[in-house]
C-alpha cells in the first residue's frame, strides 16, 4: 500500500464516519492530516499527481460545497 493509498483509505473512514453519523475521533484526523503530509512531501516537487489522488480532492471539494 503506498502512501496515496494510505490517505484515501483515511479519507474514505472519516468520510464514512461523517455520513453515518459515528463521530470522527482526534485520531482519525491527525491519520488523515499525516497521510495527507506524506503524500505532499512526495508530489510537492512534482509536475502532476496521479489521477486517483485528483479524484479525491475532487470528491472532497464536492462535499464541502455540500456541507
Amino acid at each position: 500500500m503506498d502512501s496515496i493509498d494510505i490517505f484515501i483509505d483515511s479519507y474514505l473512514d472519516i468520510s464514512f464516519r461523517a455520513m453515518t453519523r459515528e463521530g470522527i475521533t482526534d485520531d482519525d484526523c491527525d491519520n488523515l492530516i499525516n497521510s495527507l503530509s506524506v503524500v505532499k512531501g512526495e508530489y510537492q516537487d512534482k509536475d502532476c499527481i496521479p489521477k486517483k489522488l485528483v479524484n479525491v480532492f475532487i470528491d472532497m471539494l464536492l462535499y464541502l460545497w455540500h456541507c
